[in-house]
């Protein structure tokens, strides 16, 4: 089965006339250490859900397909992007963004 590699963050993936369905994983965006504008670090982000399905496709057919970027943080928590498959299809989370620890 051929493999398509997707690493920008969004793009859009015709269906072959061949195809009726297709396997699909995806990984979300981890998400990004925490720092601030001082540059004192906190704790880093966690990493993004994963997850796969098979999914029914209709050949001919345009399907978007976002791909979910790792995050970075400034002083607040910011949670990895999610990836999805035509929007609602097949997603996954971000993970979410490392904290600061206000007593250090």
């Amino acid at each position: 089965m051929p493999r398509i590699n997707y690493t920008a963050s969004s793009t859009n993936w015709v269906a072959p006339v061949c195809l009726a369905r297709v396997w699909l994983w995806a990984g979300g965006g981890s998400g990004g250490p925490a720092q601030t504008t001082s540059g004192n670090k906190g704790g880093g982000g966690g990493g993004g859900e994963f997850v796969y399905a098979w999914v029914k496709v209709q050949p001919g057919t345009t399907y978007a397909v976002a791909v979910g970027q790792t995050a970075t943080g400034l002083a607040t928590v910011v949670n990895g992007n999610p990836t999805t498959f035509a929007s609602t299809v097949l997603g996954a989370v971000g993970g979410t963004g490392g904290a600061l620890n206000a007593a250090a």
